[in-house]
């Protein structure tokens, strides 16, 4: 008989707990929705009952998907955080799994799972109807099957492409990280192209009934959503000195309080938002990257900037509980500071390989790169568009990896096998 300890043991009960925790933390924190997320759980509801989709203004996939349990089960709040638990559930799955393939020891792959697993965001975001942890999911399972060998697996992804693209509608960029994944992989750009290009084809086949459905609703090719606008206007002007959401109206010469915006329709009203922000950037090239690095501050540096929802509707506060702020704190310092540093410093060593064509030499780097360039690619979204503490949920398992990447990492450059690692 297997000892407790052996290895399927020790994640079988970490993930128990995990589940025992997730469970107790929603039963005795019953945070109600934070107006951001109202808007979900109640489009969800409106679904449920045979309601429209809701406008052009917001991404919808993840009211879509509540409203599928909703129907089943009824649309309650417990439904949401509930489905939530399982959601977490599975990523636990799909992140182990993904640890099994990439270059770690036992050890730090352990302190990885485990340090995932009960990092604070992936506890109380279980109370928050929000689309974080679904969309987490996918983008586990689409490393899952990105690292696999199964067939018509480019497929696959630019489908899961595709669906999150409808709750992040700028998630068609991951493309760009299929080719380059592909083009340090393989070493051919024909090849790089052609299963990037299934990717991307296969992605526009899934959002085109969306965008078909806007056309009718406007009258006129309308993307996923109509709220990218509004974001990089009142994100990127000379009133916005803090890089964190204002009132579009407090702009100086707000573009939303003149006559022909407000009798635009809700893309042409995105188009001119976009269009006066892209001009202020050119314009304003210093105080863009000024906001831009404040945006990157309030994502990764601020561990208590999602206290707000996450105790939204109830008479408890992160404040209230001394223990609940140096956990979260601690395992920020631990997890994400490192977690920072080691990405900056493999980008900078793969880029130095790259340089010399040494990449080959370096086991799975086509992998690791993945993981770096998708980091690299939300980060420069937030650099330009907006920054919140909870933007960087989807990245925690990529800095929980790069952490203890690290650490594996320093056990061979004592062994003065550096890149080495042992199966």
């Amino acid at each position: 008989m297997k000892s407790i300890f052996s290895l399927e043991r020790y994640y079988f009960w970490i993930i128990i707990t995990s589940l025992f925790v997730n469970l107790t933390w929603i039963i005795c924190i019953p945070t109600q929705p934070f107006p951001d997320f109202l808007f979900f759980h109640e489009l969800a509801q409106q679904i449920a009952k045979g309601g429209i989709w809701g406008n052009t203004f917001y991404a919808v996939g993840y009211p879509v998907f509540l409203a599928f349990f909703y129907r089943l089960f009824g649309s309650s709040l417990l439904v949401a955080k509930s489905l939530n638990i399982v959601l977490t559930f599975v990523s636990c799955i799909l992140f182990l799994r993904i640890l099994k393939i990439l270059p770690l020891k036992e050890w730090t792959r352990r302190g990885a799972f485990l340090a995932f697993v009960f990092f604070p965001t992936n506890i109380y975001y279980n109370s928050i109807v929000s689309t974080e942890i679904f969309f987490t999911s996918l983008l586990l399972l689409i490393f899952n099957i990105y690292f696999s060998n199964i067939k018509y697996k480019y497929w696959l992804i630019g489908l899961l492409t595709g669906l999150m693209s409808l709750v992040k509608p700028f998630f068609p960029a991951f493309v760009l990280i299929v080719f380059l994944i592909e083009l340090i992989s393989q070493h051919s750009v024909l090849l790089a192209m052609k299963r990037a290009g299934i990717v991307l084809i296969i992605c526009l086949l899934a959002i085109t009934p969306w965008l078909y459905r806007n056309y009718k609703l406007i009258g006129e090719f309308t993307y996923i959503s109509n709220n990218s606008g509004i974001i990089l206007y009142i994100n990127n002007n000379s009133e916005n000195i803090r890089g964190v959401w204002m009132p579009a109206a407090d702009v100086a010469g707000s573009i939303v309080n003149k006559p022909e915006y407000q009798t635009a329709n809700a893309t042409q009203k995105n188009k001119m938002l976009s269009k006066a922000a892209k001009q202020w950037i050119i314009n304003n090239p210093g105080k863009f990257m000024i906001l831009g690095f404040k945006r990157i501050d309030n994502t990764y540096f601020h561990p208590l900037g999602d206290s707000d929802f996450i105790f939204y509707g109830t008479n408890f506060s992160i404040n209230t509980s001394p223990i609940l702020t140096y956990i979260a704190v601690g395992l920020w310092v631990i997890v994400f500071l490192p977690g920072i540093m080691a990405i900056l410093v493999f980008s900078f060593y793969y880029l130095y390989k790259a340089a010399k064509k040494e990449l080959r030499t370096i086991p799975h780097a086509g992998k690791e790169a993945g993981l770096l360039l998708t980091f690299l690619m939300f980060t420069g979204i937030y650099f330009v568009t907006e920054g919140q503490t909870r933007y960087a949920f989807p990245l925690v398992f990529i800095l929980v990896y790069f952490t203890f990447r690290t650490l594996t990492l320093g056990q061979d450059l004592l062994n003065r096998k550096l890149f080495a690692v042992r199966p």
